[in-house]
């Protein structure tokens, strides 16, 4: 009996051991399961950069909002970084994921804790929130553009990021979330091509204007193939000799159907698409065609001015580009003026001043347009290397305050002169402008009251007559 008993325990005993190892493997197993779930939901709902939520958590977490809240005004709205695969380009990938992250950052410290936030991915970013009206909505967000946009390089000074956002109100309760998401980005797309943060509200004139810049994209590679962008040519006049002192390339698209396109309508698209690269391009072999061919004819030529786009800057073959075309058709570098707005240039200030400065030592012009409407134009003069500034026509359009408006234009000409910089007064179009610019010692002028844009053969006529 007492051997059996014995047995009976160690029966009893193994039992219990083998169950408490079962849990314990049972366990382990619920354990290991919550670990891969939770871990299979973080690669799903987490961005892993910047640890933001991606697109479907987002979504869940909006329209449960937009559910529980049903006397909420509702908003999505879509942030990008205006051409952030060049700023990626030049400061590198590992710089520019910390670009991202900061970003990132700033987006979750800057809005309200009910907020929902996520990554689409790439440079775009987006915002659930709730709001009282459209203007208070605004104001908030330029603001939140504002603190986006601030970046440094480690203890470095560090720069402006330029943050575009796109605004949808949602209006219909029962609203795809995907769908808001889509119509926030078609308005951030709208403003993509400027030079300073804004933002922007969705309208249904913009489903319109998008299919509109998709027929100018559908039809622009066989437009360039076809010879359907033509260089047009607006001439200076040298206000102290009264006679010419060059031109503006100035690009004109003659579509089959449309006729003459502006190029306020395609050229922010292009910078968009980085086809402007090609097409500043274009225009600068298209000079350098030109002034070869007068040489050959004997004809002294003037000096062409072509516009740069900051796209085009940025080109890791830009200054290569240029070179190339001006040693094949065998142009002097003199001859040719590369124009810049004022706001490109405070970008990147070492890489755009450093590259300026390469283009000078082959021999180019910098010439500033645009000259009097940023910010700092002071610090245009002083740090980079510019030969010519071009005077924004508001100067002189400007009907308000004439008095105090002469004073500004009469001290920025003296101040360029004094450093041996030429002055190019732009948008001149009566003789009162005119005598005003003598006045003050303004060398060239360039306006309607001289001549509009033309062709390029009616330019060659001008100045064989001269």
């Amino acid at each position: 009996m007492a051997k059996a008993s014995q047995m009976s325990q160690a029966t009893f005993l193994l039992c219990v051991i083998m169950f408490v190892l079962l849990l314990i493997i049972f366990v382990n197993i619920l354990l290991n399961k919550s670990k891969i779930r939770k871990q299979m939901e973080r690669i799903a709902f987490e961005d892993e950069l910047t640890h933001l939520p991606r697109t479907n958590k987002f979504v869940i977490d909006a329209q449960y909002l937009l559910k529980e809240k049903p006397n909420t005004k509702f908003a999505v709205l879509q942030f990008d970084i205006e051409q952030f695969k060049y700023i990626n380009e030049i400061v590198g990938f590992h710089e520019g994921n910390s670009i991202l992250i900061q970003v990132a950052n700033s987006l979750t410290a800057n809005t309200l804790d009910e907020d929902v936030i996520g990554r689409l991915g790439g440079d775009r970013f987006i915002l659930f929130t709730s709001y009282d009206n459209k203007a208070e909505l605004f104001i908030r967000i330029q603001v939140l553009t504002e603190q986006m946009s601030d970046y440094t390089f480690g203890n470095e000074e560090g720069f402006r990021l330029v943050i575009n956002c796109g605004i949808y109100c949602i209006d219909d309760r029962q609203s795809d979330i995907l769908t808001c998401i889509d119509r926030a980005g078609i308005a951030c797309k709208s403003i993509k091509g400027g030079y300073k943060s804004s933002c922007t509200f969705f309208d249904e004139q913009l489903l319109l204007q998008i299919h509109e810049e998709q027929d100018i994209v559908r039809k622009m590679d066989a437009a360039m193939t076809n010879g359907e962008f033509i260089v047009y040519l607006q001439p200076k006049m040298d206000l102290r000799v009264n006679s010419f002192h060059g031109a503006e390339a100035l690009v004109r698209w003659n579509d089959p159907q449309k006729g003459l396109i502006s190029p306020a309508v395609f050229i922010p698209i292009f910078e968009r698409n980085r086809f402007i690269v090609k097409l500043d391009l274009m225009v600068f072999k298209s000079v350098c065609i030109m002034l070869s061919k007068w040489i050959q004819e004997g004809i002294q030529p003037l000096p062409i001015s072509v516009n740069i786009s900051l796209i085009t800057l940025y080109h890791n073959d830009f200054l290569l580009h240029l070179t190339n075309i001006i040693n094949r058709y065998q142009v002097p570098a003199r001859l040719i003026e590369l124009e810049l707005t004022e706001s490109i240039v405070f970008q990147n200030l070492e890489f755009v001043r450093d590259i300026l400065l390469e283009l000078k030592r082959k021999g180019f012009s910098i010439a500033i347009d645009d000259f009097g409407t940023g910010y700092s134009s002071l610090n245009v003069l002083q740090y980079f290397p510019a030969d010519v500034i071009k005077l924004d026509r508001a100067f002189l359009m400007s009907k308000s305050n004439d008095e105090t408006g002469k004073i500004v234009i009469a001290s920025m000409v003296k101040l360029a002169r004094d450093l041996n910089m030429k002055v190019v007064a732009e948008g001149v179009e009566t003789e009162a402008q005119i005598d005003f610019l003598k006045q003050i010692d303004c060398e060239i002028a360039q306006g309607y009251y001289f001549a509009k844009p033309m062709p390029v053969a009616e330019y060659e006529s001008l100045i064989k007559s001269t």
